[in-house]
């Protein structure tokens, strides 16, 4: 990021909720300024799987079906609930990062 654009990255409180499937423990709330989605915000923020999808799979910042794992999306945008968290070294990802940035708040 460009020194302007890391001025208007600003601090968001976020909330990790569990798993919705698995029921494992989410985590407690942290302050960041660059997050991973959470399940809730992958399926609130896109309408459908196609909307999801960006032919590579991508991780969700909530936990998977235990805490040695993580929820992704999978290329064609379906959910996966219990993604383990092994071959993430793999080029076959992507990330996509909510950032709130302080010029949209404002707009």
């Amino acid at each position: 990021f460009s020194f302007e654009e890391r001025m208007r990255i600003v601090n968001s409180r976020i909330k990790n909720p569990a798993n919705p499937k698995y029921c494992t423990n989410g985590g407690g709330r942290t302050v960041d300024k660059l997050f991973l989605l959470s399940l809730e915000e992958a399926v609130d923020l896109f309408a459908d799987d196609a909307q999801r999808s960006t032919g590579h799979w991508w991780w969700l910042r909530s936990p998977g079906c235990n805490l040695l794992s993580a929820a992704s999306v999978y290329t064609d945008g379906s959910m996966n609930y219990r993604h383990r968290a092994k071959n993430y070294h793999k080029d076959n990802y992507s990330y996509k990062m909510l950032r709130y940035i302080l010029s949209q708040l404002m707009a």
